[in-house]
């Protein structure tokens, strides 16, 4: 990268006590994400803060923000991470559109179904979801990354 490409860069940024807020240019094909213009590219704005203050990124590897903040641009903020990893992270924290529980009512379903007062059936009615919704979060094919214990 041209010597004053960091220079370029944090003239798009202003720096919070946490997070650092990326007030450059937008993508348009990733709603919520800036972007920045290099050697005739435009990748995303978090890759680039990487890049710059941490390092090189893996081939095949995302970065991640632990702010789940898709404008900050924290080096601080920013890991590398797999498309597994930032499904996971997506879904524990909610932000699934499709997605109708939350990691308590994941707890909650495993608990009443563990103490046998309740079926699938009625389980899926309660929650408003599928049995098979149900099914797959009891025999742990779903919600993985929640643990029970």
């Amino acid at each position: 990268m041209k010597k004053n490409t960091l220079e370029n860069f944090l003239e798009n940024v202003r720096k919070t006590k946490t997070c650092w807020f990326w007030e450059g240019s937008m993508n348009r094909e990733i709603a919520g994400y800036g972007q920045f213009r290099i050697n005739g590219k435009r990748p995303v704005a978090h890759r680039i803060s990487y890049e710059l203050f941490v390092g090189k990124i893996p081939k095949q590897m995302l970065i991640l923000h632990s702010c789940d903040n898709t404008l900050c641009v924290n080096p601080k903020h920013l890991r590398v991470g797999t498309q597994k990893e930032n499904m996971r992270d997506r879904d524990s924290r909610g932000r699934n559109g499709l997605t109708k529980l939350t990691e308590k009512n994941v707890l909650e379903i495993r608990k009443i179904y563990a103490s046998a007062k309740i079926s699938q059936k009625k389980l899926a009615l309660k929650f408003n979801v599928t049995q098979a919704t149900i099914s797959y979060i009891v025999l742990g094919k779903t919600w993985k990354h929640i643990c029970t214990n």
